[in-house]
């Protein structure tokens, strides 16, 4: 019988969300699991919005910068 992935649950997506937010997931769960096809493309869309995330806060903290030093 196949268990139930951790993420399966809404406190444990949040969970796993949270720790892939901090860099602390694991992949390997992902494979041979009924939600494969979905959880895929969750984790890329994640991974773009953390991205864009980041490059737009280190924009701010660096014009933050500048103007101080104006």
């Amino acid at each position: 019988m196949v268990s139930d992935p951790g993420y399966s649950t809404l406190l444990g997506s949040l969970d796993h969300l949270i720790n892939s937010s901090f860099g602390q997931f694991d992949s390997d769960s992902y494979y041979d699991s009924p939600m494969t096809i979905i959880i895929y493309p969750i984790f890329i869309l994640v991974c773009i919005i953390q991205f864009v995330l980041l490059i737009n806060l280190i924009i701010a903290l660096m014009s933050n910068i500048m103007l101080k030093n104006r």
